[in-house]
């Protein structure tokens, strides 16, 4: 990609599919097996390649827990993502990221069998010392200490559960992931608990800050360096009430989420073919591999790469700043939101070309190349479009200073005789997105 072109990040080249309307590239790069592993199950399961692509970057990034970091100049992230999978009731959401997951689920149960095990041994070995040290007039031998149990994957768990279970795998190099089949259940704490407490709490996690938990009865809960995932189902119907609050529109909270968002509706048939139990073998040994990674690695970005990350983290910050009103109590709710997305963008960026670093030819290497750079960039663009669509359906667009720009260049670009699909188009926009801004400013202005 010419670095022009980066510059105009609303060009067409980023409008192209990335891949058979998927997230992953069929390139050389990327290893065979990825690629077969989504499309198999694409057309297996018949739901969109999208839900399977993002489920599999999702599953390598909770693998990698704290094993692997990501370094530039200033800033050290792991592969961990906050990430809602959206569509229509009925669209296959659930089975792609349950077909995703399952591997590290099956790890999370051999940790507790381990643990269990390990329980049972110094359970059993603690009532022999007792029994000694009732027959002894000795110093009695003091008890063997009880097993710490780890844990990599909990369900709809409580702000309580999921604060311990970071705190007891803290000194480890895992991560944590939560998973909830409803992402709503996530929002629905927010009523039972203090609202802007756990959402803070969100927010310090996702940028590893410590955490401390002072409790009157039990002892205080520290976690000096969390590291947690999150991934959740939610019907489009639904994000209103949920992303809506305005306190999470403007803090930050919304515009750390990556939505997976099809622009179609379509649910995907599934096609009548045999099951290929290698395909899951492969994806199990695959994520097995990657968990059991022995020492910990730091990842940094060639020079090319870092002049290409930079570059792009540059042109949106312009572009953030084209926005912004030189008065600023012009400056609205909605371009606060929009500028947000752009400022947590380069953030999620270096989590992606993490996580995708792993599913390439180039594992065994401590550095991110151009092209990988390059892909990665593609994916955060990919996730800024869904982000700017999830804000259209929570807010009128015609309130924003982004739909008043996006309505004038429309009138503009009729003169020169472009139709709305191009005008959409090159704006880096849906066409249904545009036309809903020209609607509300054609009724704003009868």
């Amino acid at each position: 990609m010419g670095y022009d072109e980066m510059n105009d990040r609303r060009g067409p080249d980023l409008n192209r599919p990335l891949i058979i309307g998927g997230l992953l590239p069929r390139s050389k790069d990327f290893l065979p097996e990825v690629d077969e592993f989504i499309n198999y199950n694409h057309e297996h399961l018949g739901c969109p390649v999208n839900y399977m692509a993002a489920g599999v970057i999702f599953a390598v990034g909770v693998a990698l827990g704290k094993k692997v970091s990501i370094k530039i100049p200033d800033y050290t992230n792991y592969a961990n993502l906050y990430m809602a999978i959206v569509g229509r009731s009925g669209a296959n959401k659930s089975t792609p990221i349950s077909r995703c997951l399952q591997p590290l689920i099956d790890l999370d149960r051999q940790l507790w069998e381990k643990y269990s095990q390990a329980k049972k041994e110094v359970e059993e070995a603690n009532r022999e010392i007792a029994k000694a040290n009732r027959r002894s007039k000795a110093a009695p031998q003091p008890m063997k200490p009880q097993p710490v149990e780890y844990t990599i994957y909990i369900e709809d768990a409580t702000p309580e559960k999921r604060n311990a279970t970071l705190a007891a795998i803290d000194s480890t190099d895992l991560g944590l992931m939560v998973y909830f089949d409803e992402l709503a259940g996530l929002f629905n704490q927010f009523g039972r608990y203090n609202n802007n407490s756990e959402v803070q709490d969100l927010l310090h996690l996702y940028n590893y800050k410590p955490l401390k938990v002072s409790r009157k009865s039990e002892e205080t809960i520290r976690a000096e360096k969390p590291c947690l995932s999150i991934i959740g189902t939610i019907q489009s119907s639904v994000l209103k009430e949920t992303f809506a609050c305005k306190s999470m529109k403007i803090n930050g909270f919304n515009q750390r989420w990556l939505f997976v968002f099809p622009e179609s509706n379509e649910v995907p048939q599934a096609e009548i073919m045999e099951e290929d139990p290698t395909q899951y073998t492969w994806w199990t040994s695959f994520i097995e591999s990657i968990f059991k990674m022995q020492g910990k690695r730091q990842i940094t970005l060639t020079k090319k790469a870092l002049t290409t990350y930079f570059t792009w983290k540059n042109a949106l910050t312009n572009e953030s700043n084209s926005l912004s009103s030189a008065d600023e109590s012009q400056t609205d709710d909605s371009t606060d939101y929009t500028q947000g997305i752009y400022s947590k963008a380069h953030i999620f960026c270096l989590r992606l070309a993490l996580a995708c670093h792993f599913l390439t030819r180039f594992t065994d290497s401590n550095s991110i190349n151009e092209a990988e750079m390059k892909y990665a960039i593609k994916l955060s663009e990919y996730f800024i479009k869904t982000a700017e669509r999830v804000q259209g359906l929570l807010e009128s667009p015609a309130k924003s200073k982004k739909g008043l720009i996006l309505y004038n260049g429309w009138l503009e670009a009729q003169k020169k005789g472009m139709t709305q699909k191009q005008f959409a188009e090159s704006q880096g926009v849906t066409p249904s997105y545009l036309n809903k801004i020209i609607k509300e400013y054609r009724d704003k202005m009868k």
